[in-house]
């Protein structure tokens, strides 16, 4: 049994050091927008919720398009318990790392009875408008789902359901696990229009579209770009506009209640008389009802 625990415990070890590789860079100095940063957990908290109630096949709602296979082949995960630890973004906030504390009990000798607590990493990304969960195959190899199989060199009969990225410390005896509270999908506290809780027969909806998600702009000189957003539903929707406040940039949209069928306009304005900023910039225009973001990226260059 110890050296079986030994197996477990180094090898979780040594991946848990550093977050999972990730395309681009950390936005370490930027801070997220907040409505993307309540978009993403409200996705990540919807999504690990539904694993601990065991309602995978609408778990696999919120799993992007490339990793459903994926996800619904692999084994399922049973937790007691979660709450997200820390969100890293990159690629403009359109993808992140997200290391969430999960409990649950360990089919280890000496510790079954006793939940433990562990770090799982995970990647997300936006997809159509919402974030999604997803693994990269390129640096995800062997392509294992985070919670959902063993650590690599550990034989799953000794570890079923230990992710790649869970750093697992012996506890006392007897064994002590820190309290982690099993977080409510809906309405984040004080937050207004937070999406709610999926429920036990949820509906895909429809999303809001537009007609492009990247414009360029000349640094040097006065120009814009518009970009018509479609709401294909027969349900009427307000949008909310984030402005990145750039000096000289101008961001409005014609109208923000958008009634089912109807279209609106996005007008991305530069000056030309101040300086531009060296990186793009991200306007993003979100949805209450279904909290869809659509992120409009802004790059300047001549």
């Amino acid at each position: 049994m110890n050296k079986a625990l030994s197996a477990i415990v180094i090898a979780t070890a040594l991946y848990a050091q550093t977050p999972p590789p990730g395309n681009g860079a950390p936005e370490a100095v930027r801070t997220a927008p907040p409505e993307v940063d309540l978009a993403l957990r409200t996705r990540v908290t919807q999504f690990y919720q539904l694993e601990t109630e065991g309602k995978y096949h609408q778990a696999e709602q919120l799993v992007a398009e490339d990793t459903k296979d994926l996800f619904v082949g692999s084994s399922k995960p049973s937790y007691q318990g979660f709450a997200i630890e820390t969100i890293r973004y990159s690629d403009d906030f359109t993808r992140a790392q997200v290391v969430t504390l999960v409990k649950r009990q360990m089919p280890v000798e000496g510790f079954m009875g006793h939940p433990l607590t562990s770090k799982l990493p995970s990647r997300w990304k936006i997809e159509n408008g919402l974030w999604c969960y997803y693994v990269d195959p390129k640096t995800d190899m062997p392509p294992t789902l985070p919670g959902h199989g063993g650590p690599p060199g550990v034989p799953s009969s000794l570890a079923p359901g230990m992710p790649p990225g869970a750093a697992v410390t012996p506890p006392a005896t007897p064994p002590v696990a820190p309290p982690v509270r099993t977080v409510p999908v809906g309405p984040a506290p004080g937050v207004p229009h937070a999406p709610p809780a999926l429920t036990s027969a949820p509906t895909v909806p429809k999303l809001l579209t537009a007609s492009k998600l990247a414009v360029d702009l000349k640094p040097s000189k006065a120009s814009s770009e518009q970009i018509e957003i479609t709401n294909p539903t027969p349900f009427a929707t307000v949008l909310q506009l984030s402005d990145p406040k750039v000096k000289g940039l101008t961001v409005k949209l014609d109208r923000t209640t958008l009634k089912a069928f109807e279209k609106a306009q996005l007008d991305i304005q530069w000056s030309g008389a101040n300086a531009s900023p060296s990186r793009p910039v991200v306007v993003a225009v979100r949805s209450q009802r279904t909290n869809q973001i659509i992120p409009v990226k802004v790059t300047f260059k001549d």
